[in-house]
Parts: C-alpha cells; structure tokens; sequence
C-alpha cells in the first residue's frame, strides 16, 4: 500500500497536467482564429503583418521558399501573440467579431499561467 500512494500521487499529477494543456490549445486555436479572420477579412493587414498561419495551416496559402525564412514571418507567428495578450491591435478595433478572439485568447492564457503555476508548486510540494 505504501508503494501505491506515490503512484497515485504522480497519476494525479499527469491528470491534472492533461486538463491544463487543454487552455494551452485553446491559447494556440484562439491565435489561428485571428490570424484566419485577418486573412479572410483584412488581407492587406495580414501580408503586412507578415502573412502568419495558425495551427490550421492549410486554410491559408502555402507560402513562397522566400516567405518561409522571412524574419517577419517569424516574428508575426512568434512575437505577436505575446503582445496580443496585453495590447488590441489597432486594426481590430473596429471588428466585434475578432475582439471575442482577443478576448478568448486572454482567458485562455490567464487560465493556463495559473494552472502551470499551480502544477509546479505541487511538483515542488509532492517531492517531500
């Protein structure tokens, strides 16, 4: 019995991993909306943001080998949700429609920060 406790303590811990990494995705979906209405409903601001795609690459155009190794591409893709968290870009400002995106992005990162925090502090708690 006193070998299984343990167990079920790490098996808790995996479980409780899985039900977070579900906001993770939700994060990474709610990035490929914007990016999905920026390109249907605002071209000209996505190939000037550096034509990014989210996780459902193929309902955007396959980019040229150019495109591909493009600093802006890669800051587009990497560095703009990061902003996104704290600051609308302007161009949304006028669209309801990707505010809710915005807003589920938010949600989603702010649910995922404190349950990894959480799964940390239980790492560093269940060790003793």
């Amino acid at each position: 019995m006193e070998e299984l406790l343990p167990n079920l303590k790490y098996l808790g811990l995996a479980l409780y991993l899985i039900f977070i990494l579900r906001f993770l995705f939700l994060v990474f979906k709610a990035c490929s909306d914007i990016y999905l209405y920026e390109y249907e409903h605002l071209p000209e601001q996505w190939e000037k943001d550096g034509k990014p795609r989210g996780i459902e690459f193929w309902k955007f155009p396959k980019p040229s080998w150019r495109d591909k190794y493009r600093l802006s591409a890669w800051r587009s893709g990497a560095i703009s949700p990061m902003v996104w968290v704290f600051v609308t870009p302007k161009w949304a400002d006028d669209h309801p429609e990707v505010q809710r995106y915005f807003v589920n992005l938010r949600t989603n990162v702010l649910w995922w920060s404190i349950g990894i925090t959480i799964f940390f502090c239980l790492m560093v708690f269940t060790q003793t």
